[in-house]
């Protein structure tokens, strides 16, 4: 059977996610083979397999939802058959509460059946955080959740030197001069916490710390590669692991749903084919990321705090490892590092090179039903 994408605009041709991640991914193109269409040219089968696509990433404020209500009429009449969905991409973000109330409400607004609805998320948990949503609603919403590994398809190496993911020039022999280096970009409040208690516990001292945009900001060295932000690779030559704050992290007074958001960005993708690292981030990342087929680090870390749910707790758990590994002593972590971490990072590397993306792609493709 045959897969179209149907657009209700021309925009959403290229750079949205059927045709970056299944027809340009940057390693292995067409992992996914599909006609495009514009919803004014759509001729109507029984043997395709049709995306109606509404693009939340990259639309204007407000543009997805007058393309709703331009198209509504012809939307519903292709719904009605079997071998068409509606399909709201936002694969780089995780659908927050106040997102899913939009969706809703411009989907009852046109009377449009939500079970012919698809919501796609990069949270590795969005049932479960849809689901605590929903549980809130008046009446049970039943629209369709489905989940995709984006950083898998990601064309990351834009954000290496030289768009080289396979770096080895940190690997060198000989002792560093910090313990580890820490971005962090936009100064959300976990974030400072930790900034805040890296210079109170005076373990600043070991580490190359950013915080930007912030009323004081710590600038390391960097250079921008078009809207990419590339950081000089003399950073991961002069320490031994990464501490990574990921975009989400539970703090009050965000949503219960809040806490169920695991999502794996470019920034945790960096870290394991440059460094080993530690975690900032969602309940169970780190068994996400083993599951993808990639290796951590539990020879330098005590990996325990990524079963922990409670966020305040992990937080804990996490910078008690961070200090106890700035303390530790420069010889053992230097053994360490070369003897078994360097082989990791080398494994990780020639994992991402050649992983299997279109079936990878195929297993995203089958959380779609045409009933």
């Amino acid at each position: 059977m045959n897969y179209r994408v149907v657009h209700l605009t021309d925009k959403t041709i290229e750079g949205t996610l059927f045709d970056r991640f299944g027809r340009n991914n940057f390693i292995d193109r067409f992992i996914l083979e599909f006609e495009d269409v514009l919803i004014d040219d759509v001729v109507e089968d029984n043997y395709s397999k049709n995306f109606i696509l509404i693009d939340l990433v990259y639309s204007m404020e407000g543009e997805q939802w007058n393309l709703l209500r331009n198209n509504a009429e012809k939307i519903k009449k292709l719904l009605k058959r079997k071998n068409f969905i509606l399909v709201f991409c936002y694969e780089y973000e995780s659908l927050l509460d106040k997102m899913l109330d939009d969706i809703r409400k411009n989907l009852n607004e046109n009377n449009i059946n939500e079970e012919k609805v698809f919501l796609v998320d990069f949270n590795i948990f969005f049932q479960k955080s849809f689901d605590i949503w929903n549980s809130n609603q008046p009446t049970k919403s039943k629209m369709n959740v489905s989940y995709i590994d984006t950083m898998i398809f990601q064309n990351l190496d834009v954000f290496f030197p030289n768009q080289e993911v396979s770096q080895v020039s940190q690997f060198h022999k000989g002792e560093r001069d910090y313990k580890y280096v820490c971005y962090n970009n936009d100064p959300k409040e976990f974030r400072v916490r930790l900034v805040n208690d890296l210079f109170e516990n005076k373990l600043d001292k070991f580490g190359l710390i950013s915080l930007l945009k912030s009323e004081n900001p710590i600038v390391l060295d960097m250079k921008s590669l078009g809207d990419y932000r590339v950081y000089p690779q003399e950073h991961f030559e002069q320490t031994y692991f990464s501490v990574i704050t990921e975009s989400y992290f539970w703090t009050k007074p965000k949503s219960e749903s809040y806490k169920w958001i695991t999502a794996l960005t470019e920034k945790v993708f960096k870290g394991f084919l440059l460094n080993p690292f530690i975690l900032i981030g969602g309940y169970k990342s780190l068994e996400h990321i083993k599951k993808l087929g990639f290796e951590t680090f539990s020879e330098l870390f005590d990996e325990s705090y990524d079963d922990e749910f409670d966020a305040d707790k992990r937080y804990d758990l996490v910078f008690s490892e961070i200090n106890r590994v700035c303390k530790m002593d420069v010889k053992k972590l230097d053994d360490i590092y070369h003897n078994v971490l360097v082989e990791k990072i080398k494994y990780n590397q020639n994992v991402y090179m050649n992983y299997d993306r279109r079936e990878h792609f195929r297993k995203f493709l089958e959380q779609f039903k045409w009933n």
